[in-house]
């Protein structure tokens, strides 16, 4: 290819538009477009940015007041030069607040965006394990209509073969009414897999905000393995984010009763004043004066009020504590289920794959060869059909559900086991 016909090429390759391009939507896809786009995740988001704009100002004193009176005026002449005791009156007040309460409600502050955070993480990982667990139950639907549509020509196949040789006898009527009843059941289960198909497309456009037009699917899944996890504990407690919310809900506690102890310490009121003063007299000259002042309040309410909020502190923090413990057990023993599920559907996927359907097929193929020279009665033909229905569906539930486990394990842990 020269130069100018590849100019060319790489030129329309570029220029395509991006919805024009067919796109291979994969479960780690899927769950990305989710936590890019979804609502919830959006709204989260907003909410840690509104929190952290309050951080930016928390612990901030209260602001100065300034304050301007005309004093005492005789009701007379309203005038300042009329009576020594008037004039005009400047106030400076400035609110105290005790020692180490800005830094104290700062941190408790910055905190409580922590919270937000990890609430947001938390919700990011229950939102892809939902996108993943609707890509993987996709699968399994088409993969089970699959087989039923395989498992309806095949029996149709055996009708075919059986009517031309049925003899009068009521086993072989019996037989025959059996193989139809398959044939219908099948047909009737293919409308229940389109409609479970829908409902999960639709699940998965409303998470990942996307047409999905095209999404296409494994036709057959490998088993995946179980793997080792010496301590579900410390694993969920590294990369949980519910763990980590709640050990910043812990901290926020402990960070607002340091702070409520501070509150319940009186505020401090300073002021300054400038009186300027009019009238003037033989005896009196208008000098100008200067006041200062120093307000204590009186902590009748204010004690108790710093200790109810200190106690309602702890009990927050003891909740957060308990909580965390809680989540912690409820992890590992939910993680005990999953890894023996685990273990069981893989080495049933196995199982199925190396033994079970390849027998069962054999034994299929032996009954259609003994069938067709006389020496197997219908129903032996109809047995050996149903038997390797019924281990296809049960290989295909068992490999799904490895992979469905490992989702559960994600939501468990908070990030994918290896």
């Amino acid at each position: 290819m020269g130069i100018a016909s590849y100019l060319i090429v790489t030129f329309f390759a570029f220029a395509v538009p991006r919805s024009a391009v067919a796109e291979e939507w994969s479960p780690q896809l899927l769950a990305d477009r989710a936590e890019a786009q979804h609502p919830s995740l959006a709204a989260q988001r907003d909410q840690i940015r509104a929190l952290r704009e309050r951080a930016r100002v928390a612990g901030a004193w209260p602001d100065p007041m300034v304050g301007f009176e005309v004093s005492n005026l005789p009701v007379s002449t309203f005038t300042l030069d009329d009576h020594p005791m008037s004039g005009l009156q400047f106030r400076v007040e400035q609110t105290l607040r005790p020692p180490g309460w800005s830094r104290l409600r700062r941190e408790h502050s910055e905190t409580l965006v922590q919270v937000a955070s990890w609430g947001q993480d938390e919700h990011a990982v229950q939102l892809r394990a939902h996108v993943r667990t609707a890509w993987w139950e996709l699968v399994r639907t088409r993969q089970l209509g699959t087989l039923m549509e395989r498992q309806l020509e095949r029996t149709r196949d055996v009708l075919e073969l059986l009517r031309p040789r049925l003899s009068a006898g009521t086993g072989a009527q019996a037989a025959l009414l059996r193989l139809e009843l398959l044939r219908d059941q099948l047909d009737d289960a293919l409308s229940d897999v389109a409609t479970r198909e829908a409902a999960l497309l639709a699940s998965l456009r409303s998470a990942v905000g996307e047409p999905l037009e095209t999404l296409d699917t494994p036709t057959r899944t490998a088993p995946k393995a179980l793997p080792r996890v010496d301590a579900p504990r410390e694993h969920a407690t590294v990369d949980r984010p519910a763990i980590q919310q709640k050990q910043a809900e812990e901290d926020a506690a402990q960070r607002q009763k340091q702070l409520a102890r501070r509150e319940a310490l009186p505020d401090v009121r300073l002021w300054a004043g400038y009186r300027l003063r009019q009238f003037e007299s033989p005896t009196d000259t208008g000098v100008d004066f200067v006041s200062i002042g120093l307000g204590v309040p009186i902590p009748v309410s204010r004690a108790r009020t710093g200790r109810a909020a200190r106690n309602a502190a702890l009990a927050e923090a003891s909740r957060s504590q308990n909580a965390r413990e809680a989540l912690l057990d409820e992890i590992a023993a939910s993680w005990t289920a999953v890894s023996a599920e685990w273990s069981r559907a893989y080495a049933k996927a196995l199982n199925h794959d190396e033994r079970l359907i390849p027998a069962a097929q054999a034994i299929l193929d032996a009954v259609r060869s003994d069938f067709t020279v006389g020496r197997a009665e219908v129903s032996d033909l109809l047995d050996a059909e149903v038997a390797l229905i019924e281990l296809e569906r049960a290989r295909v539930h068992a490999a799904i559900a490895t992979h469905l486990l490992n989702v559960r394990a994600f939501a468990l842990f908070g990030k994918d086991v290896s």
